[in-house]
């Protein structure tokens, strides 16, 4: 062998040592970067992919990148020209050709939520779209890419924004149908109870049986129940192919929260015997329902069933949502913000434990976490009408812990990372104590109203605005009465104010909840009394005084909630824990509407609106009361929710 060929020899030898030094170094960062673009696959993604996935990813190979090209030019176009089905298809033909780049699900569930359902032309039409966006990232992009922390952020955001917001047209019918849909699911674990009590109520979804084997083994009524009563009415939860027994388990339940959300009760073991003939019902269900003993095992068979549908149609965890609940409070999962808290949470769990975990996608995430705990505490607590489709929200002062610590937290995580900023955190740090003082407030809870008023005088008394104005120099009572009055210009937007008081106080009766009701009716008069202070006495007729003063308009108010013919769902709540006195006043003004309301509804009018006690002694005590003409404000009004 000659020298030169020794030397090529050499060569290659030299060259393969060096091509796989290389690769021993290079590949290790290769790997690294593809679990931080979430471009690998978890072994639990791999084995959830579907037949067609795998079958188009395999047999394009290399033109898989030009139809996948072709594919979002032809989407974007179509958009333009409004064809919507289309997209629909090929959206899909492209998370299919593209299952692990989480960006394609990211912008398809995104463009169907905003920039397609706002083409559409009715709220039903909106609604169908912007659902189909969350689906996608719920049920196909998700678990495709479970450890990608932007689709979790993602789906968050929709809840929050899309749901929760006011910048759609079609926001408050979004509202209802989600209210709708989950009532249905699950029922109101936390509507009257206390945090301890809805967490408990929730906790027996989470201990249900996993499959129906053990729950006949604690409840042998069930398969009686599953052969004379379910499958006779065609639900066949036990049987079939495909998705086919998982659709039938949520057909099932839905059927029979139905029959729940439109009695006015959370649990079947109050559900009345005699039950409003609405025509939404499964009458082959109902047979079931009425009987008394059978109640404990469809409440069991309902748990069960809850499970069921959480895990395999929405692709939530149940103990997950416990440790939210207990994390963080009572949370309603008719509200969006819950659904926009718990993904965040997912978000932030699969970030301790993956290597993705830059500070954009922790503080983005982050905030998605506080902004929901936020409206939480806005606007948490719900009084739906499903009869009418309108749904009434209210403050919940239960979240502000939870709300105060991811702020604190946020602003931690800020300081310890890299480049942190936890300026915008600290400049809203104020604004949230003073919130959380107001809110407490009006609830009546004083001891965590001066609690958080303290701790702002604390931190924020000597800064500039505040010397200027003196405001933390005052009494509690006086701060709270000035930071109301700030938002009140005249005489229209105090009547405007006391009206809206009245409203959230009714809205507070109805759920049973009198501390907050009093304390909102309480509220109003102070703030009236202390405008009218300082108003010029000759600006303001007598008779404006009158109409203005909190009694009058409660009245009257109270009076013509009760003669709105499509509320007979509140109204009947209202009537049945409003105070004696209001509804002596009212019940001569009302009570023709009222039964023939409730006789149109199929309700007995003595049963839930029965005359209010001592009627007689109060028409002796005051002879010349006539009952006074309903009264609206001129601003303040609209087509929304009661307030």
């Amino acid at each position: 062998m000659n020298s030169h060929r020794m030397i090529q020899i050499g060569a290659v030898a030299i060259a393969l040592i060096a091509l796989i030094a290389t690769a021993l170094f290079v590949v290790p960062f290769v790997r690294l970067e593809r679990k931080r673009l979430n471009l690998g696959a978890s072994q639990a993604a791999s084995e959830s992919v579907k037949p067609d996935v795998a079958f188009a990813s395999s047999m394009l190979g290399p033109l898989k990148g030009f139809m996948v090209n072709a594919l979002w030019y032809r989407v974007e176009e179509l958009k333009q020209q409004g064809k919507f089905a289309e997209i629909n298809e090929l959206s899909r033909m492209i998370t299919t050709l593209q299952p692990r780049f989480p960006e394609v699900w990211r912008f398809h569930a995104w463009n169907m939520a905003y920039n397609v359902s706002v083409q559409t032309f009715t709220p039903q039409e909106r609604w169908d779209w912007v659902n189909k966006g969350i689906r996608l990232l719920r049920e196909e992009g998700i678990p495709a890419n479970p450890t990608a922390v932007k689709l979790y952020r993602e789906l968050s955001w929709i809840f929050f924004h899309k749901f929760g917001q006011y910048s759609d047209d079609a926001h408050w019918y979004y509202k209802v149908e989600l209210c709708r849909e989950w009532q249905e699911i699950l029922g109101v674990p936390a509507e009257g109870r206390d945090t301890a009590g809805a967490i408990a109520e929730f906790k027996k979804v989470v201990d249900a049986p996993d499959t129906l084997s053990d729950l006949i083994a604690q409840y042998p009524l069930v398969r009686t129940l599953l052969d004379e009563q379910i499958a006779p009415a065609d639900y066949q939860i036990e049987s079939g192919v495909g998705d086919g027994p998982k659709k039938e388990r949520e057909r099932l339940l839905r059927s029979i929260g139905k029959v729940l959300m439109y009695n006015f009760t959370a649990r079947i073991e109050e559900l009345p015997t005699e039950l409003r003939p609405l025509p939404p019902y499964d009458e082959k269900l109902l047979p079931m329902l009425r009987k008394p003993a059978n109640r404990p095992a469809v409440a069991a068979l309902l748990n069960h069933l809850r499970k069921r549908v959480l895990i395999e149609n929405y692709h939530m965890d149940p103990v997950v949502m416990l440790e939210i609940m207990n994390k963080y409070g009572p949370v309603d999962f008719r509200c969006s913000a819950s659904h926009s808290l718990y993904w965040s949470h997912m978000g932030v769990k699969m970030m301790k434990d993956w290597f993705n975990n830059q500070d954009f996608d922790r503080i983005n995430t982050m905030r998605s976490t506080i902004h929901s705990l936020q409206d939480l505490t806005d606007s948490g607590r719900l009084l739906f009408f499903p009869d009418v489709g309108k749904v009434d929200t209210m403050p919940d002062t239960r979240f502000i812990p939870a709300y105060e610590k991811a702020l604190e937290d946020a602003e931690k995580t800020l300081s310890e990372a890299e480049h942190g900023d936890n300026k915008p955190y600290q400049a809203g740090h104020e604004n949230f104590l003073l919130k959380a003082f107001v809110l407490y407030y009006q609830s009546g809870d004083m001891e965590q109203a001066r609690k958080y008023r303290e701790k702002a005088k604390k931190e924020y008394s000597q800064l500039e605005h505040n010397v200027r104005t003196g405001r933390y120099q005052l009494s509690m009572d006086d701060h709270f009465t000035i930071e109301l009055l700030s938002l009140i210009e005249n005489n229209e937007s105090l009547r405007a104010f006391v009206y809206a008081m009245s409203q959230r106080a009714f809205s507070a009766i109805a759920i049973n909840d009198m501390k907050a009701a009093t304390q909102t009716m309480k509220l109003a008069r102070d703030v009236y009394d202390a405008y009218m202070k300082n108003v010029d006495k000759t600006s303001i007729t007598e008779q404006d005084r009158m109409a203005m003063a909190p009694g009058a308009l409660f009245n009257n108010n109270f009076i013509e909630i009760l003669r709105q013919p499509s509320l007979i769902e509140f109204r009947a709540r209202l009537w049945q824990y409003a105070p004696l006195s209001l509804r002596q006043a009212a019940w001569d003004a009302v009570n023709v509407r009222l039964k023939t309301d409730a006789e149109a509804a199929k309700l007995n009018p003595d049963v839930v609106f029965p005359e209010p006690e001592g009627m007689a002694a109060y028409r002796a005590a005051n002879p010349t009361k006539v009952p006074a003409a309903p009264v609206a404000p001129t601003t303040g009004q609209g087509t929304g929710p009661l307030r």
